[in-house]
């Protein structure tokens, strides 16, 4: 009985649609269960003397004409209104009721939003299901594409978003093109309309029929501005689903899909590439005067895709994962108002109104790359822009917005098979530095040209938002410029570049008569880039651990330039690291320090002195274990590094680091003291480290003193010290007797 009830609703509703009769009623009756229709046949023959069929018909009728008197007069007579307005090809200001070939019927899914402005509901096309009669939307069925192709709604792998705001004229001519194009399978279309748009938008966006899947309609009721709209527009259903942005001054090429379907094969074998882009750019924007870039593409072999580390917003689709992490990120800094970060704002001093600006930042911090076409030699695309004035172009034709350089010829030719796509990073664009690892361009640099870094261009709390979860390493290499040193250093920086746990090599650059290149490709293969970061504090040992957006992992090895462990022992130490929460310092290099009870003249008692041991001590002298681990070579989490660098707490520690150039290892494990105990873990290395250094500060006079002195500064104690090891399989502990501390370690320390 009530799945007879729910049926006789669902019915009535089509039935006031499409007018009065009793087809749907017998449909009704035939979705109920057989019981249901044995008890409704009971009631009606027994107390009505009346088939249930003809009972349901009855009803179906007094509830229409109910409908009907008691105000689904005004709704039908909008409706006449509406329809005839259609055949007269004109509009009328009447309820946005859905017009006939948008008619619900049983099985579809109408989406419904309200918007409190208006007071009123916009119905966005239904998705027909089953066959039928396309061209006049009865019946259910596939919609026919309009070049004869069949669209099946199944799960779309794309959902186009179309942003609208105050442009009638604009929004006709890009849904048209996009009703013009070649489309081959299910594609999701939503419509996102500005506040207080014209009567004609809000009527066109919900009566715009569209064959190719569902479509949804979503009105601000406040003013929300174009960077809110493309940050909040789209939140990826699953991952599969890619998102199309295009604004309402866009129009697309009839192959726009073709070529995104092409495109996408190329940029899911990519790790960084996070989208496809319709559009080919024509000038590089990162320099002052702009320069029109055919000629670079050119040179760098571009043709028929590339891939640049530019985000673009005429015309593109971005993958799911990338994008919801760029959602986090750009919500972050909106809240917090971090923008800028460590990155030179001179990059994207154009678009401070964009909502690039954040996915530039967040394009530079994690190597992503947009895939772009370049065919005809950069002078035709899969999508224009109409340059018109809005929110950010307040004037066509001036010396910066010229036609010429914005507006595409559209290709009206299915895309070329795609192999070779050469990548365009922001270097090439704007300081032009040769992005190897081996070059390095002789220019002073001046403080001013430096992006900021430090505390005041980061935040952990945005970091965390962008991390990459899992096992991996960032490794953290601190570089002095010099002809003796560099090729041990670019050695071991290669070589950590291979391993397959190291994501990232970050290089703290602190020679300013070279220029680092800002970022360099050095293992292809696996996608593994070196970040070189120049800090605008010079000479000070606290900067190989400055915190940086562009730690990717949880893990990060801070490493010397001379020192290499193998990719083993890597991995092994960050399976521990990882395995214990991140709450220790784990390294093969613990250090010790011996305590000695001092009287002061002409005072009662005495105080602790403590003592840098470079080997371990005598039985007696100190705790068993190990207190400390050396920067030599250990991971921690990235965590530490704001702490350790921004922390008020060790402001005056960090300056004595700076005037002894020492002992900022020591100050690390302090800090990792003052939040978990014992803070030091040390791992056995499986294979020899390789130490090419030869000179360093422990050679130096009073270094032993210097580091005894931040001991004392720091407040080490016993609670520092650690008495377990963690050893590679089929060794014994015996074996490094010698790295640990003094005799009986067996007993002594734990495995």
């Amino acid at each position: 009985w009530w799945a007879g009830c729910e049926a006789l609703v669902g019915a009535t509703e089509a039935e006031y649609a499409g007018g009065c009769g009793g087809n749907r009623a017998r449909e009704a009756v035939g979705t109920m269960s057989t019981t249901a229709n044995r008890r409704l046949s009971h009631f009606t023959r027994t107390f009505l003397g009346v088939k249930p069929r003809d009972f349901l018909i009855g009803v179906l009728l007094v509830g229409s004409c109910g409908l009907s008197f008691f105000g689904g007069s005004k709704m039908h007579e909008e409706r006449v209104a509406h329809d005839a307005a259609r055949l007269r090809g004109t509009s009328v200001s009447t309820h946005p009721v859905a017009p006939p070939h948008n008619r619900r019927r049983r099985g579809e899914h109408l989406t419904v939003e309200t918007t409190p402005i208006q007071s009123r509901t916009l119905y966005a096309t239904p998705v027909a299901v089953g066959r039928g009669d396309t061209a006049t939307g009865r019946g259910g069925g596939n919609a026919v594409a309009p070049h004869g192709g069949h669209t099946e709604h199944r799960p779309a792998r794309w959902r186009i978003l179309v942003f609208a705001n105050q442009r009638l004229d604009s929004l006709k001519r890009l849904c048209n093109s996009l009703l013009a194009a070649h489309i081959n399978e299910t594609v999701a279309l939503n419509f996102y309309l500005e506040r207080a748009q014209p009567r004609e938008i809000y009527d066109y966006a919900s009566g715009f029929h569209w064959p190719h899947g569902p479509v949804q309609v979503m009105a601000r009721h406040t003013q929300g501005g174009l960077i809110n709209a493309i940050i909040e527009g789209w939140y990826p259903a699953g991952d599969e689903e890619w998102g199309f942005f295009l604004e309402d001054d866009i129009e697309v090429s009839p192959y726009f899909l073709q070529w995104a379907q092409t495109s996408r094969r190329i940029c899911e074998l990519d790790r960084l590439c996070i989208g496809i882009s319709l559009y080919s750019p024509m000038l590089n924007e990162f320099i002052k005067p702009k320069r029109v870039l055919t000629q670079d593409l050119r040179a760098m072999g571009a043709g028929p895709a590339y891939t640049a580390q530019i985000p673009c917003s005429w015309g593109a689709a971005y993958r799911p994962e990338p994008w919801r992490k760029f959602r986090r990120w750009a919500l972050y800094q909106q809240r917090e108002g971090k923008y800028g970060g460590e990155l030179n704002l001179a990059l994207a001093s154009g678009w401070a109104a964009s909502w690039k600006r954040y996915l530039l930042e967040l394009m530079l911090v994690m190597d992503w790359t947009l895939l772009y076409p370049f065919i005809d030699d950069g002078h035709a695309a899969y999508s224009t822009n109409h340059l018109e004035v809005g929110e950010h172009i307040k004037v066509v034709d001036d010396k910066d917005h010229r036609r010429e350089h914005y507006e595409h010829p559209l290709l009206q030719k299915p895309p070329p098979e795609l192999t070779h796509t050469p990548t365009l990073r922001l270097d090439h664009l704007y300081n032009e530095v040769a992005a190897t690892l081996e070059q390095a361009q002789i220019q002073r640099i001046r403080l001013r040209d430096l992006p900021p870094t430090g505390c005041n261009a980061y935040s952990l709390d945005g970091h965390r938002e962008i991390v990459e979860p899992g096992l991996g390493v960032t490794v953290v290499m601190t570089f002095f410029y010099t002809k003796a040193r560099f090729p041990a250093f670019l050695a071991n920086a290669r070589k950590f570049c291979s391993y397959a746990i190291v994501k990232r090599i970050i290089i703290v650059w602190h020679n300013r008569d070279f220029r680092p290149p800002t970022m360099a490709v050095c293992n292809a293969e696996l996608g593994t880039t070196a970040h070189f970061l120049m800090p605008r504090v010079p000479d000070t040992l606290s900067n190989r651990f400055i915190p940086t957006y562009r730690i990717l992992t949880n893990a990060v090895m801070t490493v010397d330039d001379d020192i290499l462990i193998t990719e083993r022992d890597t991995a092994r130490m960050s399976t521990v690291l990882e395995a214990g929460g991140y709450n220790q310092v784990v390294g093969p290099f613990p250090r010790w320090y011996s305590t000695k009870n001092v009287k002061l003249d002409g005072e009662a008692g005495s105080v602790k002195q403590l003592k840098y041991l470079y080997k371990p001590g005598k039985p007696g002298a100190h705790p068993l274990g190990y207190p400390i681990m050396l920067t030599k070579v250990h991971l921690s989490h990235y965590s530490l590094y704001y702490h350790y660098y921004c922390d008020e707490a060790y402001t005056s520690q960090r300056e004595t680091v700076q005037q002894m150039r020492n002992a900022e290892d020591l100050l690390y494990i302090k800090v990792a003291a003052d939040r978990f105990l014992p803070p030091s873990l040390f791992v056995a290395t499986a294979d020899p480290i390789q130490d090419s250094g030869t000179v360093g500060l422990h050679s130096k006079g009073g270094h032993n003193e210097a580091r005894s002195m931040m001991l004392q500064l720091c407040g080490y104690n016993d609670s520092y010290w650690n008495t377990k090891v963690v050893l590679p399989p089929g060794t014994e502990l015996s074996q490094y007797a010698d790295a640990i501390y003094t005799d009986q370690h067996d007993r002594v320390l734990e495995r």
